[in-house]
């Protein structure tokens, strides 16, 4: 037998008998109690509608009260959740009618409830909650995790480097339209007058729904809008309340006038091969003839896409809190793709790695599994294949992920969790904390249909894949930023543009300032841009499409790393002291800013008219060299067509040139990798 197989049929078994001598039996429909929560079995009951972070925050609570701890002076291990004064932000399905889980949720006090098809989202007191998995109307509950951005007196450089400094004769300002804008908050730091007093950002501007507590990112977005186009109006809703709540901020910025809506969020739980409520809210607003820019996001590569391969090596652990791990707990996904039953790697190599320049550095790892299944918060009846995944090192469980996705409808699991170079014993004990070094990633078919493909994305945290074969290099690039109605926008240093003065022989010099290959100026992509390609299999209501949809993703590329008076904080990668915005969130304002110059210029120009301009005037540049192949026209999933040129695009819609046809593409219906281009 193989020192693998041993491992996990064996030691999975046996080796953490300190832990599992005391788990708890499967949890029927009562509290959750605080304990050791590692090998604990499926949850079974009502609490089987809730995901695992929910009832972990509902344990602490629940400790916290026994304490005699204010319900309002609670706060989650977890800070990658979203809470505040005893209340904590949740993604709620319907069985049924939609309507009337609302108003069954704002009855055990939800507040700020938005729907958006079946999903209810909004702030409910912690302690409400065992009542509301015992509701009727309810099908599951989850904790919404934080969102991550794909993060005047100040001059930005990206109208610059996008060439917007040298437009047509006649000039534009993006007078008469109006952004809307969707980040975290507003004015939650108290800054938005001193920036509209030093004409950093214009007076008036809409505000239908703002956060008391953030980094005021969306206000940083919009000093880059109004640096590209300073005549604009602007709008802002946040995008922090619940996915539903997204999706009906978006529809809400629409019906209050917004021509062109920008976002720079992804929230964890977006399907990756579905059109989930927030891409559908999309695709209504473009439908209406709004554009729709959206931050590409700045994961890179790093994601695993490959088809399920059933190892024949099966997963035990303590289902029946017996206090032996000896339940079948599924069968191992084999990693070398083989599916031979000499195979010995069923599980993948993961290290997480402390930052550099802190003493006790902290971090919070986000990895995000999905299959090929429907998802029910989407439409349709959801998966039926159950499916977890499971962070080891030497048969020891640190952390998992083994939610209920038959009674959820959603074929997703997310892996949370603190890293720390200083985790306590108790910490790592109840899975709060797990220390910096190298660990195992296995993932296991637990029961129904073994699933045709799996994907996961790391999408937080300093974490990175060991064993180079297995590596996929695979598409990051996937939810609302994904939809037909997108443009989904990578990153460029403002100062790696040709159209950005570069002096090698100043003190400050960029050193991705040079010329490429060809002799030939371009634009250089950031290392972390995101990368397109997810497949969609399924329509909106659930339903395999006959063959993969593979999008134009990330469509162009705009600048970034330019100043703002307050977001985020200086670097040494340019010689002034003003803070610096970084990512693919500052990329898109500044494009969706050059969608308002180009919507001035053409009054009544169409979203598809105006990327077709975007794309067609692009400047080609190089893909990633883990990347595809160039398309001949010059499209790649890494650099789209190509990094903006504003002054081209304008003129392309007053006197619009032929546009270059979308690359179409057929794909492989297990990997949804594109099989040719044309």
């Amino acid at each position: 037998m193989k020192c693998r197989t041993w491992f996990f049929a064996v030691c999975l078994a046996v080796a953490p008998f300190t832990l599992a001598s005391n788990e708890a039996s499967a949890v029927e429909a009562t509290e959750p109690s605080l304990q050791p929560a590692l090998l604990k079995g499926k949850v079974k009951g009502a609490w089987a509608k809730a995901n695992g972070a929910l009832r972990g925050v509902v344990s602490e609570f629940r400790a916290h009260r026994e304490r005699g701890g204010a319900a309002e002076h609670f706060k989650p291990s977890n800070t990658g959740l979203q809470y505040a004064r005893g209340r904590i932000v949740v993604d709620v399905v319907a069985s049924g009618d939609a309507d009337v889980l609302l108003k069954d949720l704002q009855k055990l006090g939800m507040q700020k409830a938005s729907r958006y098809g079946v999903v209810v989202s909004g702030l409910i007191p912690i302690g409400a909650i065992s009542q509301a998995v015992e509701l009727q109307s309810l099908r599951s509950i989850a904790a919404s995790f934080k969102p991550i951005h794909n993060t005047g007196s100040v001059d930005g450089q990206g109208d610059i480097s996008m060439n917007a400094d040298v437009l047509p004769a006649g000039g534009f300002d993006g007078a008469g339209v109006t952004i809307g804008v969707l980040s975290d908050s507003y004015d939650a730091l108290g800054g938005a007058a001193a920036d509209v007093s030093s004409g950093d950002l214009p007076a008036g501007v809409n505000v239908l729904d703002d956060l008391t507590s953030g980094i005021d990112e969306g206000r940083g977005m919009m000093q880059l809008i109004f640096d590209v186009a300073p005549g604009v109006d602007l709008a802002f809703h946040t995008a922090f309340n619940g996915m539903a709540d997204f999706a009906s901020g978006i529809e809400e910025l629409a019906a209050a006038g917004a021509d062109i809506i920008v976002d720079d969020i992804i929230y964890f739980t977006e399907p990756m091969f579905q059109d989930g409520i927030i891409a559908q809210a999309v695709d209504n607003v473009v439908a209406q003839g709004k554009a729709y820019f959206s931050s590409a996001g700045n994961q890179a590569r790093k994601s695993y896409e490959v088809p399920y391969v059933p190892s024949g090596e099966p997963l035990f652990r303590d289902l029946d809190g017996d206090g032996s791990a000896d339940d079948y707990a599924g069968e191992l996904h084999d990693f070398t793709l083989v599916g031979n039953p000499n195979s010995d790697d069923w599980s993948q190599a993961v290290r997480i790695n402390a930052p550099a320049g802190s003493p006790t550095p902290d971090s919070i790892v986000t990895v995000v599994l999905q299959w090929d299944e429907p998802f029910a918060s989407a439409g349709g009846s959801g998966s039926t294949s159950d499916v977890d995944i499971y962070l080891m090192q030497f048969a020891t469980i640190f952390s998992k992920s083994d939610d209920d996705n038959l009674l959820s409808g959603d074929p997703i699991e997310i892996l949370q969790f603190r890293a720390s170079a200083n985790c306590s014993q108790i910490e790592i004990l109840f899975g709060l904390c797990v220390p910096y070094g190298q660990y195992d990633l296995a993932i296991s078919h637990f029961t129904g249909p073994a699933p045709g493909k799996l994907k996961y994305v790391f999408l937080q945290g300093p974490i990175e894949i060991v064993t180079a074969a297995y590596q996929t290099n695979s598409s990051t690039v996937f939810g609302h930023a994904n939809a037909a109605g997108a443009e989904a926008v990578g990153a460029a240093y403002y100062r790696a543009t040709p159209f950005y003065p570069c002096d090698p022989s100043a003190e400050f010099t960029y050193d991705d300032c040079e010329l490429n290959a060809d002799g030939v100026d371009t634009a250089k992509l950031e290392s972390f841009s995101s990368a397109g390609g997810t497949a969609i299999l399924f329509d909106k209501d659930g339903n395999r499409l006959a063959s993969p949809v593979i999008r134009v993703k990330p469509g162009v590329v705009g600048p970034d790393g330019t100043n703002t008076t307050f977001f985020f904080s200086d670097t040494s990668r340019d010689p002034d002291t003003d803070p610096e915005f970084f990512g693919t969130s500052a990329s898109a304002p500044h494009v969706a800013g050059l969608g308002a110059l180009m919507l001035e210029a053409k009054p009544g120009l169409t979203p598809a008219e105006m990327v077709a301009a975007l794309r067609s005037t692009a400047l080609n540049m190089n893909p990633r060299a883990t990347g595809p192949s160039e398309d001949p026209d010059g499209f790649d999933f890494d650099t789209g067509y190509g990094f903006v040129q504003a002054d081209l695009a304008v003129a392309a819609v007053i006197a619009p040139p032929p546009p270059n046809a979308a690359p179409s593409f057929t794909a492989d219906p297990m990997t949804g990798a594109p099989a040719e281009e044309g």
